[in-house]
């Protein structure tokens, strides 16, 4: 039976079948159109190949040493120069970032830590192995130079005097969890326990230094300052990402994976914690949104205020969170409140979502690229369990596609606004770099394989192979199907695992 015609009895079976007596016949078979137009893997595969690894393979990108990634780069993938102050373009950023010229010398760890994510996902996806060897010498180069010997990392290094930065007192747990995304990721992959020391280091120190006297927030700053980025950072606010970043930067990923049962239990009672919190404190029902900051100047719409972005991610993370925790009512609570977001950021006259809601419910018609990540995201995990939401993803993929991918120079653009027409093609600077685009990536191809039922493939590199309960498909869970092994070339102390996942979800 050839392919096309598997897919209509496919068609025919879910229209007629139990689910289609269930949700309505019509429903399940426009369900079932929309999930035929989403990227098959073989699209996603490609994306990471022409659209994305084009701007980070170049030798721009890798640093020198390798390693030592640029943390501010053109749209063309060159480095910025500090002393190019003549550089076209450079103006154009600075509109953005009108502090940024003085702080282009900083190499930061958020940066170095999101880029050694992005290699680790590109192989993950592809199995080629020359990401994997970027990924681990983007592991090696933080942790012997950005982390401290409490487990503490710096925040950015100064390329001008040549020191590592900030004190103590004016590094945020933000910063913390962002510089623990590349390791844990490449630990993932690898299962290397040397890694994964690094990352209980940095946790172990996250929640003993910022755990404020409530003994349930993590505190935001030691003490007010303004940092390399001309952010004004006060003791008094109490910030969502400092709580929710520890989630997806690494507890979310790793805990499911941990074998030391003192750490796994130490690991649950905390994202416990800061779930409760999320929903407790920074929750508004009213709304139906979280709070950025719960702080006395905290809780208002506008400016650094809450955003679709934000709120669906908490959401998601929740949702994941319930999954780890087996709670059923905050896996309810998450997967409403998803949906909700969902519907409400959905632009359908325009095919894509919109940033955020101001006070007077009036939709900011503005992409900006890791909003709208996570708005795909959040909907391609909806997906898996309601195929009715596959018809948004089908036209919000579209827009990225055709839209915020840089038909010039690969990744994608900063943000795009429908009222002024402006679109900025910021790739590389001190808030962006491939951590957002890669995740969407692997999120997409997933997802994707699995609402056609079909088996994922993933590529792993681990040391000795672990349990095959321990072995997931990212954020989701599946059943091993297959495991081929071979030599890895590049990292001969690795074998390169190819394992293929059935029932995702």
């Amino acid at each position: 039976m050839d392919t096309k015609k598997k897919g209509n009895e496919l068609r025919r079976f879910i229209c007629t079948g139990l689910l289609g007596i269930i949700l309505g016949m019509p429903v399940v078979c426009q369900a079932q159109a929309c999930i035929d137009e989403l990227p098959t893997g073989e699209d996603w595969v490609r994306h990471v190949y022409r659209d994305l690894l084009p701007f980070w393979s170049m030798p721009e990108a890798v640093g020198n040493p390798e390693g030592s990634f640029p943390s501010f780069r053109y749209r063309d993938g060159s480095v910025v120069d500090p002393a190019d102050s003549l550089r076209e373009g450079l103006d154009e950023w600075e509109a953005e970032f009108p502090t940024l010229r003085q702080h282009l010398d900083n190499q930061y760890v958020r940066m170095l830590s999101r880029q050694t994510f992005l290699y680790g996902v590109g192989y993950h996806i592809t199995g080629d192995e020359r990401l994997l060897a970027l990924a681990k010498v983007g592991v090696d180069y933080l942790l012997k130079n950005a982390q401290e010997e409490n487990g503490a990392f710096f925040s950015y290094f100064d390329q001008g005097d040549g020191q590592w930065h900030p004190e103590p007192g004016q590094r945020t747990p933000q910063d913390m969890a962002y510089a623990l995304i590349g390791p844990a990721f490449y630990y993932y992959l690898t299962r290397d326990p040397e890694v994964l020391q690094a990352v209980v280091k940095g946790k172990e120190y996250i929640f003993q230094h910022y755990t404020a006297e409530d003994g349930r927030r993590l505190r935001w700053i030691d003490r007010d300052f303004v940092d390399a980025g001309g952010d004004t950072h006060s003791v008094h606010q109490v910030r969502l990402v400092g709580q929710l970043d520890q989630f997806n930067a690494y507890m979310v990923l790793l805990s499911p994976l941990l074998t030391d049962g003192k750490i796994q239990k130490e690991w649950k009672n905390d994202l416990r914690r800061l779930a409760d919190l999320l929903v407790e404190e920074f929750y508004s029902e009213e709304h139906r949104l979280f709070w950025g900051d719960i702080g006395p100047e905290g809780k208002r719409f506008g400016g650094d205020g809450p955003d679709f972005g934000h709120t669906v991610k908490s959401f998601w993370m929740l949702y994941l969170v319930s999954g780890i925790l087996e709670d059923e009512e905050l896996e309810k609570f998450a997967l409403d409140g998803m949906a909700g977001t969902l519907e409400e950021a959905y632009l359908p006259e325009v095919g894509a979502w919109g940033l955020a809601r101001e006070e007077d419910g009036r939709i900011v018609r503005r992409r900006l690229w890791w909003t709208y990540a996570e708005l795909d995201q959040a909907a391609a995990t909806l997906g898996l369990r309601d195929p009715t939401f596959a018809c948004k993803l089908a036209t919000t993929y579209r827009y990225w596609f055709e839209t915020l991918v840089d038909p010039l120079y690969g990744e994608v653009a900063t943000f795009i606004d429908d009222e002024t027409g402006e679109i900025w093609w910021g790739k590389a600077f001190s808030w962006k770099n491939g951590f957002h685009s890669l995740e969407h990536c692997l999120i997409g191809y997933i997802t994707g394989k699995a609402a056609r039922g079909k088996p994922v493939d993933l590529y792993y590199a681990f040391l000795r192979r672990p349990e095959e309960d321990l072995i997931r498909p990212y954020y989701f869970r599946g059943v091993v199907e297959e495991v081929t092994v071979r030599d890895c070339a590049r990292l001969p102390e690795l074998k390169k695992y190819r394992v293929r996942f059935s029932g995702v979800w």
